[in-house]
């Protein structure tokens, strides 16, 4: 696997907290990554992971209506 193929990786972030989204999303951006997918509705885990289907997940567990662990158990 090369650094390039690292950098393509398809990234999914969760979280309720709109600003932990966007530094996430900065910060990944700023170090080359750029098949960066974020949503703060966690009842949108699974279609986005269906549709997206990530090589990674950043997930808040503390979050409204589902949270991370129940996403856990739906993946």
């Amino acid at each position: 696997m090369t650094e390039q193929d690292i950098l393509n990786a398809h990234i999914l972030l969760i979280d309720d907290a709109d600003n932990n989204l966007r530094l996430l999303e900065e910060l990944l951006h700023r170090e080359g990554f750029n098949n960066v997918l974020s949503s703060a509705d966690s009842t949108k885990a699974m279609d986005l992971f269906n549709a997206f289907e990530p090589d990674l997940i950043l997930l808040d567990l503390m979050m409204p209506q589902l949270d991370g662990y129940m996403v856990l158990e739906q993946l």
